[in-house]
C-alpha cells in the first residue's frame, strides 16, 4: 500500500503472525517480505513494529538502518500517530455510548503473570503507563465500531485490555471479556484492524499517512 527507497508498507491480512517463531511453523509476514525484497537484491527488511497475529491493517518497515533508527526515535512520539478500527460491545446503560462520544483511558499494564510465555495483560498499577482515547462512530443496540488512537505507548494487547477495563470488549476477544464464539460473535477473530498510521517520514521530513482498507 506504499513503497518508496526507505519505506515498504503492507496491509497485513488476519492470521498471519509477524514474525517467525521457534515455537510455530508455516509462513510469516517478516519471510514474505523478505522474498518481495530479494528480487531487488534489498537486504532483510527492518522491522519496526508488530501487529498480533489475528489484527489486520497497516504493517510498516524500513529497508536501512538508518530509516529504522530516525522512525523507531519518534514511534511512540506524538507525532507518529497509530488509529485503529474496532467492534465493540456496548456497555451498560448503552445511553452512555453515544456516536461521537470519547473515551479516554489511562491505565498501566502489565503481564497477568511472571510466567515468561504468558500473554495475557491486566491493568496493573505497578505496570507500564499506557493511555488509549476510544471514539465512537457507529453502533447498534449491541456494538459499537470505535476508533482507537494509542495517546501513549504500545503495550501488548493495549487497546484490547483497555477496551476490557472500560467496559466495552472487543468482539471476537474471548480472553479479554468479549464473545469469543464465532457463531454468536459473528467473526472468528478479534474485531481489531490497523487502519491508518501517521508520521514524519524518516528521509524526506514529509507528514505521511498510510491507510490500510477493512479485509472482506
Amino acid at each position: 500500500i506504499f513503497e518508496d527507497t526507505d519505506l515498504l508498507a503492507v496491509s497485513k491480512p488476519p492470521f498471519l503472525r509477524t514474525n517467525p517463531v521457534h515455537r510455530f511453523c508455516g509462513k510469516s509476514l517478516t519471510n514474505m517480505l523478505v522474498g518481495y525484497l530479494q528480487p531487488d537484491k534489498t537486504p532483510p527488511p527492518y522491522i519496526i513494529h508488530r501487529l498480533d497475529q489475528n489484527t489486520s491493517g497497516v504493517f510498516l518497515c524500513t529497508k536501512n538502518a538508518k530509516a529504522a533508527a530516525n522512525l523507531q526515535a519518534v514511534w511512540h512520539s506524538p507525532s507518529c500517530s497509530k488509529a485503529y478500527l474496532a467492534v465493540v460491545h456496548i456497555p451498560q446503560p448503552p445511553a452512555e455510548f453515544e456516536v461521537g462520544q470519547e473515551v479516554v483511558i489511562d491505565a498501566p499494564i502489565g503481564r497477568e503473570t511472571n510466567l515468561a510465555d504468558d500473554v495475557k495483560r491486566i491493568v496493573d498499577l505497578n505496570g507500564q503507563s499506557a493511555r488509549t482515547c476510544f471514539c465512537v462512530l457507529a453502533r447498534s443496540e449491541s456494538t459499537a465500531l470505535v476508533s482507537a488512537v494509542l495517546l501513549e505507548s504500545g503495550r501488548t494487547h493495549q487497546i484490547r485490555v483497555h477496551a476490557m477495563h472500560g467496559g466495552f470488549p472487543l468482539v471476537g476477544d474471548g480472553l479479554y471479556g468479549g464473545d469469543g464464539n464465532k457463531d454468536t460473535a459473528g467473526i472468528d477473530r478479534v474485531a481489531l484492524h490497523a487502519w491508518k498510521l501517521c508520521f514524519i517520514h524518516p528521509t524526506t521530513g514529509v507528514n505521511t499517512q498510510i491507510t490500510a482498507p477493512l479485509p472482506e
